[in-house]
């Protein structure tokens, strides 16, 4: 594995090519715009390049702590190199790579949430995703006005995205929505419901898949501001089409709408330097327990950790000094440090009782796919 020059671009740009068929619009965008040498690894084998990765920086809110993330984009592998466990190589350096950096996460957007968990990532997000034909949709009442989003939207939409994740964690921290929104027009619709005075209500970021046109990013004020929305796409769509946007887990569609909701895995995260970690915590939360760590895919970061919550915060460092009270994977580890709450894991002993009043659910949305 080696980080990526300026000289690799064009061969880069091949396999996002061929392994995305994303159009060339877009394609020209990242390279112009995302894509940074330093921040992109691949694989060499006789002078060329059959599997690459992007890591682009974020920072993401994480129990209300701000924290820089790798989040892996563009991990691919050229047709004719694949089942030769080319990706989870390139993705073990990556994050090694990303260790060194100094980062404590790594996010990413699976193509197959099996194959992520796999390599220690846990998921960070699971979101509700609602169908409606378009001939429902449009007989919704639309409390706002909407009209479609142009590049001067960004500051308008920045200021409803922070509203919208007051109060809810594992959230992109944005400073900007320009390369966002101007990223998203080049290919696809947006729309704003707006207040009568002409105020952002909330936004909707959709695009055509197969016939279907999908919101993956609806922010919204107020349900009103969501019917609005859900009304403009239904008029962007054929009347016999359908529609499907993204509402956080824990909110329902409602009844009288028609149409279907299902709760599905998103985003996914893991952790990828535990030794030192402090995250926020209630300020009630205190316990120390002392944990064996398996991390099969990073295995110089397995090991027996002490957690120790006190004064609003939860840290992890290595302890060598007494035997463990509990032992846990990195995966469902990194999904309660997060705060989604893994089901699969239940706390039997006193050892995972006490994590788990360290570091309670919490309300995670994340949106970002690249």
């Amino acid at each position: 594995m080696r980080l990526c020059t300026l000289r690799d671009e064009a061969d880069l740009r091949e396999i996002w090519r061929v392994c995305f068929g994303d159009p060339p619009t877009y394609i020209d965008y990242f390279f112009e715009n995302r894509f940074d040498p330093q921040n992109t690894v691949c694989l060499e084998e006789h002078g060329r390049i059959p599997a690459a990765m992007h890591i682009v920086p974020y920072e993401v809110d994480v129990r209300g702590g701000e924290f820089p993330t790798a989040y892996l984009v563009g991990v691919a592998t050229m047709p004719e190199d694949r089942m030769r466990g080319l990706s989870k190589e390139l993705i073990r350096e990556g994050l090694r790579l990303c260790r060194q950096r100094g980062y404590r996460f790594s996010h990413l957007y699976p193509f197959l949430h099996s194959f992520y968990a796999r390599l220690g990532y846990g998921v960070a997000n699971r979101r509700k995703l609602a169908s409606l034909r378009a001939s429902q949709a449009i007989l919704l009442s639309q409390p706002h006005k909407v009209r479609p989003m142009d590049g001067d939207d960004a500051s308008a939409a920045l200021a409803c995205y922070r509203r919208f994740m007051e109060g809810k964690n594992g959230y992109v921290i944005r400073s900007s929505m320009e390369g966002r929104l101007k990223e998203h027009l080049l290919e696809s619709p947006a729309v704003a419901a707006l207040y009568p005075n002409g105020d952002m209500a909330g936004y909707c970021l959709c695009y055509f898949e197969n016939g279907v046109l999908i919101a993956d990013e609806m922010v919204y004020d107020s349900p009103e501001a969501l019917e609005s929305l859900a009304a403009a796409m239904g008029s962007l769509q054929k009347p016999e089409g359908e529609i499907r946007f993204t509402l956080p887990e824990w909110e329902a569609l409602p009844e009288n709408w028609g149409g279907s909701a299902q709760t599905e895995d998103y985003a996914m995260a893991r952790i990828i330097h535990l030794d030192g970690l402090t995250v926020p915590a209630p300020e009630s939360a205190t316990g120390d327990v002392v944990l064996r760590v398996f991390d099969d895919f990073l295995p110089e970061q397995a090991g027996i950790y002490r957690a120790i919550a006190t004064d609003g915060q939860v840290t992890f460092t290595r302890y060598e000094k007494g035997a463990p009270q509990c032992e846990m994977d990195i995966r469902p580890l990194s999904q309660m440090v997060c705060g989604n709450l893994p089901p699969e894991v239940r706390p039997d002993g006193e050892g995972e009782k006490a994590l788990f009043q360290m570091l309670p659910a919490l309300p995670c949305l994340l949106f970002e796919k690249y």
